[in-house]
């Protein structure tokens, strides 16, 4: 049975040479990296990149297209082992049986930057956070005291050396299970206190990316333009989680980076220093929700129409604009009394002093918490 493989495979550059070559890249979000920037800078025209994402074709029940082996020159893959029927081992079988050149590397997560990590509903979607920060926030209604009480997770105790071993062992258990021909676990142990290897256990750096591209480029004898290794451009940006600044200073690590992005989430391009990540986690412990306005609005610390409030009684709010806050009714059911648990910085400073903070609720769209 032929497959209809039109929705899987995502075509590479159109060749003009007469001797035509195909390199399948097939994996998850790193082989679409992979296959971007070979695409982009391999100087050998004759060669063109496709790529599969293997959690697509998985979750879809979409099977590989093992038929069509023999399409590809090269099949670059990062192993499978748990799921029934997508088993890398046997792609491996089927590139020896058709003579196909193939190169595996590991699946790239690594931990050792982020003890007590998960990846969970967080703020406002999931993604990769800390659950002891949300969870103590509900133990502690002053701030500092949280903090502290946080802080000794990272501070006491050698969870954060064994986690960088179980983390560093996992991957090189991967690299023998999957009989990859291309590894990385050696670079890690040699580089992670020089540079940042991983913006989120589950996406390298650009200066992994550098580095597995040298190795992947010598494997399959592809040339890659230089200008590539001369860029500082992160392929996975605006996605970063915070490397605690004990877990630095613990690991004698050679740089410190604790600021939190995620592009994907209502928070858009904003960059979260240190601090306001942990006002976060607390007010999202505390029961907090995203709120963003839909228009250009106002905030009020006194309950009225805008147009009746003196000037020092509101402030004037751009479309866009974010907080977190616990909400409740008001009165006169248009408005919404808000308890602020964090708020934009560039109107933070101006309602330090309210007691009291009124919306109006049309303005905004609030962002459910899922459990």
């Amino acid at each position: 049975m032929l497959i209809d493989r039109s929705g899987i495979i995502t075509r590479g550059r159109t060749l003009p040479s007469a001797n035509k070559k195909r390199v399948l890249f097939y994996g998850a979000c790193h082989a679409s990296v992979f296959a971007r920037i070979f695409e982009t800078f391999c100087t050998d025209y004759s060669y063109s990149f496709d790529k599969i994402t293997n959690y697509q074709i998985i979750r879809d029940k979409i099977p590989f297209p093992y038929e069509s082996i023999s399409e590809w020159d090269i099949i670059v893959f990062n192993p499978i082992f748990r799921y029934p029927g997508y088993e890398t081992s046997r792609l491996i079988e089927e590139c020896i049986k058709k003579n196909v050149k193939y190169v595996c590397y590991p699946y790239l997560e690594w931990r050792g930057y982020f003890p007590h990590i998960k990846e969970e509903y967080f703020i406002n979607m999931p993604f990769w956070h800390y659950p002891i920060a949300v969870d103590l926030a509900s133990k502690y209604e002053n701030f500092d005291s949280y903090l502290a009480q946080f802080d000794k997770h990272f501070s006491e105790g050698d969870y954060i050396f064994e986690n960088l071993e179980a983390t560093s062992e996992t991957l090189r258990q991967n690299e023998k299970l999957g009989d990859c021909n291309v590894i990385i676990s050696d670079y890690i142990a040699r580089e992670y206190r020089k540079q940042r290897l991983f913006l989120i256990p589950s996406h390298p750096s650009q200066v992994l990316y550098k580095e597995m591209i040298k190795r992947l480029s010598d494997e399959i004898d592809l040339p890659i333009d230089p200008s590539y290794l001369y860029s500082a451009a992160e392929p996975q940006e605006g996605v970063k989680v915070p490397i605690h600044p004990i877990v630095s200073t613990r690991l004698e690590l050679n740089f410190q980076d604790a600021d939190f992005q995620n592009n994907t989430s209502s928070f858009g391009n904003r960059t979260i220093p240190w601090s306001d990540y942990m006002r976060l986690s607390y007010g999202f412990g505390k029961g907090g929700t995203m709120w963003q306005a839909n228009s250009p609005t106002a905030i009020k610390c006194v309950l009225g129409q805008t147009d009746e409030l003196s000037l020092n009684e509101f402030i004037r709010i751009p479309k866009g604009t974010i907080f977190q806050a616990r909400a409740s009714s008001t009165s006169d059911l248009l408005h919404l009394s808000l308890d602020v648990t964090w708020a934009d910085p560039e109107f933070r400073h101006k309602i330090m002093n309210w007691k009291d903070l009124y919306i109006y609720k049309n303005h905004w769209d609030e962002t459910k918490i899922e459990n």
